[in-house]
C-alpha cells in the first residue's frame, strides 16, 4: 500500500513537471512570436515614419518656397501653415506612443493606428486651430475678417491638436 501511494506521487510529481515544461516551452514560443511581431511592426513604423516626415517636409518646403505665409487653402478656410503643424504634431505623437510603447498586444490595432493617425492629427489640428479663431471672434478680440492673432500661436494650438487626442477632445467639449 505504501509502494502505490510512492508510485502514486512520483506520477503526480512528473505530471506537474510535464506540465510546467510544456508552459514554458509554451511562453518561449509566445514571446518568440511577440518578438518577431515587435521587429516586423518596427520596420514597417519606420518605413511609414520616413515616408510621412519625408511628405511634411516636401510639403513644408512647398509651401515655403511657392506660397505665400498667409496662403488658405480655399474650401477649408485653413492656412496652409496649420495644416503642416497638425501633420508634425500627429508625427510627435507617432513617435512618443512608438517609443513608450513596451510590446506589441495588437499587431493589426497597430498598424490602423499608424494609417489613421496622421489623418485625425491633421484633422484635430484645423478643428483646434478653427476653435481658436472662432474663439477670438465669440469674444471680440478680432473680426472675422482680419484675425489679429500671431500665427506662431495658432500653430501652436494645430501641432497640439495634432499631438494630442485629449486637447482635441476637451476642445470639443468645451464647445
Amino acid at each position: 500500500h505504501v509502494e502505490l501511494k510512492v508510485m502514486w506521487f512520483v506520477a503526480q510529481k512528473q505530471a506537474k513537471l510535464k506540465v510546467e515544461e510544456d508552459n514554458e516551452i509554451q511562453q518561449q514560443e509566445f514571446y518568440k512570436i511577440q518578438k518577431e511581431n515587435e521587429v516586423k511592426l518596427q520596420r514597417q513604423m519606420f518605413m511609414y515614419f520616413s515616408l510621412y516626415a519625408f511628405l511634411i517636409l516636401a510639403f513644408s518646403l512647398y509651401g515655403y518656397f511657392l506660397l505665400p505665409t498667409t496662403t488658405v487653402i480655399p474650401i477649408l478656410g485653413i492656412p496652409f501653415s496649420v495644416i503642416v503643424w497638425g501633420a508634425l504634431g500627429s508625427l510627435a505623437s507617432m513617435l512618443y506612443r512608438f517609443y513608450k510603447r513596451s510590446n506589441v498586444a495588437d499587431m493589426e490595432q497597430e498598424k490602423r493606428w499608424i494609417f489613421a493617425r496622421p489623418l485625425v492629427g491633421i484633422l484635430m489640428g484645423a478643428i483646434v486651430y478653427l476653435l481658436a479663431v472662432s474663439g477670438a471672434v465669440l469674444v471680440g478680440v478680432s473680426d472675422p475678417q482680419s484675425i489679429n492673432i500671431k500665427m506662431e500661436f495658432l500653430w501652436l494650438f494645430a501641432f497640439v491638436g495634432g499631438f494630442s487626442d485629449k486637447v482635441f477632445e476637451s476642445a470639443i467639449e468645451r464647445v
